[in-house]
């Protein structure tokens, strides 16, 4: 499109479509409004001359196919190794001799690298903005094959380059919904972010971005993901994230090296992992914000190397872990790894006039959690909810449409009451042994009889490692590291085991995974991993397969 131009549907009818079977540039000044974008190739690229501002209002934009479904743990584990070794055999070094030394700058490009690669970047986003500035009103970007709108100046240098989305909805993009980077600004207001792989991405040197009044929810990884791709400081990221509604996502709000950023008066809520995680941290605010039921905890802080980091005046309560927690590692796998200098990662964070109540719960069953007169909306958090579900009439709901999404998350606990307490869970047998010498052996103590038709406490955990143990196939120096530097995907492989590890093994059990994630304990370094002891016993017909009992939740026994 070459010139400018004023393009406009008719509200009252259909939508005209705009096929795009390739990279369309738009150069100059138009507004498009009542329009809906099909693309079939290529991307919408706005590379504006002389900032030319350009309009979008009611328009629609949609992909010809819906994202691919989700690549299984073991599959992504896979590709992930491959790259690695490939990146490592460039430098002619072993994943071992890399582990077993301090990383050099160009080893951490290479370690960045391979996470970027991990990642996928934004891949082949729909709608580019590329120079100039351009607005997005009340407009639907949709079951995107990749990416739903990016801002990045591919010219290389500092330009006015801005994008303002203002009641938008972005849903059900393959990668990150919305992504900026390289000196790209973004304002995004009042605007529905949900069912995508990330929210929001902002990374990579982008400039000034305010996310404001926005609801971020469903999506499949971090509802706001802020970091430096480089891993330093040296950028211009000026990040402010205030008064939005950030839930059921995997983690809410993920941010590291950003020099400034502002956190405030945000809802935190449901999300699958933490609420916040900051993770080498700079000059960064958390203050005012309203934490709360989030699987794992409220904050989580980690790799700290400065004191200007202030978590304030929040609420943060009813979790099943910690409100604040801080720790040196990134993960469970890296106490075993001596790449990091613990007492420079490990400069505390200035935590004042937080209130935080109902944390580190510890449900004896499940039936302990009742559901109050004013209870809000277990989904959205909205009031007044005066909907019951009618099949364990516990939970309450504000609207229909909150009833319908949150039919998931609310199963496992719903089908509590209705079905038996009993659950039948086979197990791949596996040998595990102590991964350090702070967890006893006890493998010779018990003998097999001591089993037969008596009930006995297993621990049950998932959430990616098993935390103390390592099973003796695995373990090896690529997956701890491949581990260490990746974001990785749920893995919902139980570990189960009892004390003398006569019962020893890896299963997969939905029904028991939602336990241990909803009313399970963190576990180790308080990362991600959780557990919890139920009773069981042996089945008499198959010696693999276990009969839980899942009426009785045990949460401590000092293995």
């Amino acid at each position: 499109m070459c010139g400018s131009c004023l393009l406009f549907g008719d509200p009252s009818g259909p939508r005209p479509v705009f096929l795009i079977e390739h990279t369309t540039h738009i150069r100059f000044q138009n507004i498009f409004a009542n329009l809906h974008f099909k693309i079939v190739g290529g991307q919408l690229l706005l590379d504006l001359l002389d900032l030319c501002p350009v309009l979008f209002l009611q328009c629609s934009f949609e992909s010809s196919a819906t994202p691919s479904s989700k690549a299984s743990p073991q599959e992504t584990q896979r590709i992930q190794s491959e790259v690695l070794r490939q990146i490592l055999a460039n430098m002619g070094q072993s994943v071992e001799d890399m582990e077993l030394k301090e990383k050099s700058n160009k080893e951490r490009e290479l370690l960045a690298m391979f996470e970027n690669m991990s990642m996928g970047g934004n891949g082949n986003p729909s709608v580019v903005l590329a120079r100039g500035r351009c607005a997005m009103m009340r407009c639907d970007i949709s079951n995107q094959i990749a990416g739903g709108v990016l801002v990045e100046n591919h010219s290389g240098q500092i330009m006015d380059l801005l994008l303002y989305m203002k009641s938008c909805v972005i849903s059900n993009c393959g990668l990150s919904g919305v992504e900026v980077r390289q000196y790209g600004n973004l304002i995004l207001e009042d605007c529905d972010i949900n069912r995508n792989q990330a929210g929001v991405s902002v990374w990579m040197n982008a400039s000034n971005v305010l996310i404001k009044g926005c609801r971020i929810y469903d999506n499949r990884n971090e509802g706001v993901l802020s970091s430096d791709q480089n891993m330093s400081f040296d950028n211009l990221m000026r990040v402010i994230i205030e008064d939005n509604s950030i839930h059921h996502n995997q983690i809410g709000l993920s941010l590291e090296y950003v020099k400034r950023l502002n956190v405030k008066s945000n809802k935190v809520f449901s999300n699958r992992s933490w609420g916040v995680y900051l993770r080498t941290s700079n000059v960064t605010s958390i203050r005012a914000n309203n934490i709360f039921k989030n699987e794992c905890g409220g904050i989580r802080v980690t790799l700290n190397r400065f004191s200007y980091t202030t978590v304030m005046k929040n609420l943060i309560h009813d979790h099943t872990g910690p409100d604040i927690v801080q720790t040196v590692f990134l993960s469970e796998s890296q106490n075993q790894i001596p790449l990091l200098n613990r007492e420079a990662n490990r400069v505390p964070v200035m935590v004042m006039d937080n209130i935080s109540y109902n944390n580190d719960l510890s449900h004896g069953s499940i039936d302990d959690w009742k559901t109050g007169r004013e209870r809000p909306c277990s989904y959205c958090n909205g009031s007044p909810a005066h909907l019951v579900c009618t099949k364990c009439r516990k939970v309450k709901y504000c609207r229909e449409t909150c009833k319908k999404v949150d039919r998931g998350n609310h199963e496992t606990f719903c089908n509590y009451f209705s079905e038996t307490i009993m659950v039948n869970l086979s197990r791949k047998p596996e040998v595990f042994s102590p991964a350090n010498k702070l967890i006893k052996d006890e493998r010779a103590k018990k003998k097999k009889k001591g089993y037969k038709n008596k009930e006995f406490l297993i621990k049950i955990s998932c959430g990616g490692n098993g935390f103390g143990l390592d099973t003796e196939k695995g373990g090896t120096g690529l997956q701890k590291l491949a581990m260490m530097v990746c974001r990785q995907p749920d893995d919902d492989v139980l570990w189960v085991y009892d004390k003398f590890r006569f019962v020893c093994g890896t299963a997969n059990n939905q029904k028991l995974f939602d336990v241990v994630r909803q009313f399970g304990k963190l576990s180790g370094e308080k990362v991600y991993n959780k557990r919890i002891y139920l009773y069981a016993r042996m089945s008499k017909g198959n010696k693999n397969e276990l009969i839980v009992r899942k009426d009785e939740l045990v949460h401590e026994q000092g293995w």
